[in-house]
């Protein structure tokens, strides 16, 4: 009985057809192996029919982007919080996102790189029972774009086929210098 959001991916009979289907088990399959970690989007189980592939995740309560955007509805922090506790909010996610990244970044079994970290893809979720002040968590989500590259990897070559989020690569992809 837990509340799930359902991301779902049509399905096309285009020659990408085959791409897509490895995109979706390779994400589902790195959902499953980062599953356990505080700061990650909570992967439920999946499913297909004949139009589209659903993936089930943790229902959430919006985005970074909410929660910045000055006319936001979705996403408040408690009017009972002074500004300055404000700022201490803001820090406590960002150091929710950091801590997410460095999970990935350095798991023995496969570091993970996201490859499309955006405030679109950092998700906001209400903890009740949490010891947190805030009673609200970031959540690192969609890895439709993530590498999984080798343990005694540092760092993973640019290449033409790396995908991203327009306006929010990292400079060293952009500019081919480390």
């Amino acid at each position: 009985n837990i509340p799930v959001a359902i991301k779902r991916m049509l399905k096309s009979d285009s020659p990408q057809e085959t791409r897509l289907i490895t995109k979706v088990t390779g994400e589902i399959e790195l959902l499953k192996k980062i599953n356990d970690h505080v700061n990650i989007i909570r992967y439920q189980f999946s499913d297909t029919d004949n139009l589209f592939f659903y993936i089930a995740l943790d229902l959430c309560d919006g985005t970074l982007v909410d929660l910045l955007n000055p006319n936001n509805q979705t996403v408040t922090i408690s009017s009972d919080i002074s500004p300055a506790e404000h700022i201490f909010f803001k820090i406590k996610i960002l150091k929710d996102i950091a801590t997410g990244l460095d999970y990935l970044h350095t798991r023995t079994s496969g570091k993970i790189i996201h490859g499309d970290l955006t405030p679109n893809n950092v998700l906001l979720k209400k903890v009740e029972q949490s010891q947190d002040p805030y009673k609200m968590k970031a959540l690192i989500s969609d890895f439709g774009l993530s590498l999984e590259v080798a343990e005694d990897l540092s760092s993973v070559a640019a290449s033409a086929s790396y995908a991203g989020t327009r306006g929010w690569k990292a400079k060293e992809l952009l500019t081919g210098k480390k």
